[in-house]
């Protein structure tokens, strides 16, 4: 199993703020504490790329985020201060999510992010501590690089696990849902051809 993590996940605060910024660390120290009894390889991810970013986010607000030029109405409701090193963070944590997706594509087993699921950033905005929308990010580079397939694997490892499974929405993106529409109506596709067979079927 490969696990996610780089140390600039934790972004310093300024005291009293209220995001529980240490939990991180704390998941990453009991991860790290027991990955070789569990077989976890622990990796550091990239950045994600500017090519990414684009595929989901406005340009505009890409750039902005990126050379610190983003209003402060839009970091009020991100709720962080902007900072090089929020902007490191919030592209190393679409990497992670990236990365694990990455992994999972290529056959790699299970896969995981330690931080990731910023699902409230929108295409030309971000909130709820969120600045790029990792999980539509995954997405779309599954699309591009063979969702049907991924999804026919999960769907199948979890019918042959007897767990059920559940379609969630993309959070903070979901106003922009015709350019996710695609994403989804791929997914229950393959869903519903797994609905149609017995438990057992290939």
């Amino acid at each position: 199993m490969k696990a996610f993590y780089c140390h600039r996940f934790v972004l310093p605060l300024p005291d009293g703020h209220r995001f529980p910024m240490a939990k991180y660390a704390r998941l990453y120290r009991r991860v790290a504490a027991m990955a070789d009894l569990w077989g976890i390889e622990l990796l550091e991810p990239p950045a994600v790329g500017e090519r990414d970013l684009l595929r989901v986010h406005d340009r505009e607000y890409v750039r902005a985020m990126l050379d610190g030029s983003i209003g402060p109405e839009q970091m009020r409701r991100i709720g962080f201060p902007w900072s090089a090193a929020m902007v490191e963070r919030s592209r190393r944590s679409a990497g992670g999510t990236l990365q694990a997706l990455r992994a999972a594509l290529a056959g790699d087993g299970v896969a995981v992010n330690l931080a990731g699921g910023t699902h409230h950033a929108g295409r030309a905005r971000g909130g709820g501590y969120c600045v790029f929308n990792d999980a539509v990010i995954a997405a779309r580079h599954a699309q591009a690089h063979g969702l049907a397939e991924r999804d026919r694997r999960v769907l199948a490892a979890c019918r042959e696990r007897g767990l059920p499974v559940a379609v969630c929405m993309a959070g903070g993106y979901a106003p922009e849902i015709e350019d996710i529409v695609d994403i989804h109506a791929a997914t229950v596709a393959v869903a519903a051809r797994f609905a149609r067979q017995p438990v057992g079927a290939g």
